[in-house]
């Protein structure tokens, strides 16, 4: 087992034993839960985690800590620190949209105080400064009001940082599903977690973790049109991810009810359904190679289509002779070309829909 393997582990395990202790920072039936996975995930097996132990010199189990022991651990864990001194860690997990009302909160502060602290680690760049990892919202809401703010400092890489924040914000409400996507995504990109990471650690499944990395594969140009993904589901990113990226044409019908997708009126059925409709209503017969013959079998020419679908027209070397001796007026086919596209052209403006098919249900 590698040395970094090893300090990923104790680090882990260390910090499951510290917020144990201390009750504060992820008490919730489903973060328990959560921090269980944690467990799982850091040895498969007891085997395992036997040999991790003996390797590692750890302590044979995370025990449950008396009221006593959390009386004491927690006057030794929990700091208080000037909010001026804490930046946040560059990989985020909330987009500004999605902080919540921090007055409300900086209220609360003021009449019961801060119960329970955030998270941070020492900078790496700064001696006396802080990088939070878990809590910006009560970090904003404190500094709002001036006070101190109460926090556990650990010392842990990016990699048991990002699992501590997934595990406090996986059961959270006010966060969305595009903000959880959007942060996993970034931190996968990044290599400070894996796709398998979250499925054993949240205990999510492979199909949903699929899902809420969607957001982070919207085409830009739906991606921007859309701006604001808090009431679009994970499944309904899916879907478009996978619609757009059929055709320019399933792209395009997103773009147009982009408005009703960020307002959560169109779902993932709806659009689909949306989108084999539009192309129902689109297909265009092929246009093939075509000999053109007048009523007694003479060969006036034929229609080609080149690789690119575009279709041409072609004479035959008698009907050339005679258009290069002049016999034939290149101007006279060419009026009458023009004529009859341009009335089909006004019949199709005037037409309900304006499209084609109409003007063949008049005909």
């Amino acid at each position: 087992m590698s040395n970094k393997v090893k300090s990923s582990m104790s680090g882990a395990v260390e910090m499951l034993n510290e917020l144990r202790r201390s009750q504060l920072a992820l008490d919730t039936t489903e973060n328990k839960g959560n921090l269980s996975r944690l467990d799982a995930y850091i040895s498969k097996s007891k085997e395992q985690v036997e040999k991790n132990r003996l390797e590692m010199n750890l302590p044979e189990s995370i025990s449950e800590p008396t009221p006593t022991e959390n009386a004491h651990y927690q006057s030794l864990m929990i700091k208080e620190i000037e909010t001026s001194l804490i930046d946040r860690w560059e990989h985020k997990d909330r987009p500004e949209n999605e902080l919540g009302d921090i007055e409300e909160l900086a209220e609360t502060f003021k009449k019961i105080g801060q119960q329970q602290p955030c998270i941070v680690r020492n900078s790496k760049q700064t001696t006396g400064r802080f990088e939070l990892i878990v809590g910006e919202r009560r970090w904003r809401a404190a500094d709002m009001i001036g006070m101190k703010l109460k926090v556990i400092i650990k010392d842990i890489d990016d990699h048991i940082a990002a699992l501590i924040q997934a595990i406090e914000n996986d059961k959270r409400q006010d966060i969305s599903e595009f903000a959880k996507g959007m942060s996993y995504a970034d931190k996968i990109n990044k290599n400070i977690f894996s796709q398998k990471d979250l499925i054993e650690i949240l205990g999510i499944s492979k199909q949903q973790v699929t899902r809420l990395l969607s957001y982070n594969k919207i085409p830009d140009s739906l991606f921007n049109a859309i701006s604001d993904f808090r009431k679009v589901s994970s499944r309904t990113a899916y879907e478009l991810v996978r619609l757009a990226n059929k055709s320019e044409f399933n792209l395009q019908i997103l773009l147009e009810i982009s408005e009703k997708i960020r307002e959560g009126k169109i779902g993932a059925n709806s659009i689909e359904k949306l989108i084999d409709q539009r192309n129902a209503e689109n297909i265009v017969i092929p246009l093939k190679n075509k000999k053109v013959t007048s009523t007694d079998g003479r060969h006036l020419f034929t229609w080609r289509l080149d690789n690119n679908q575009i279709p041409s027209i072609h004479f035959p070397k008698e009907i050339t002779g005679l258009l290069n001796n002049e016999l034939i007026s290149i101007e006279d086919i060419t009026d009458g070309l023009r004529e009859h596209l341009m009335n089909i052209l006004a019949n199709i403006s005037k037409s309900p829909r304006g499209d084609l098919n109409s003007v063949r249900e008049n005909e």
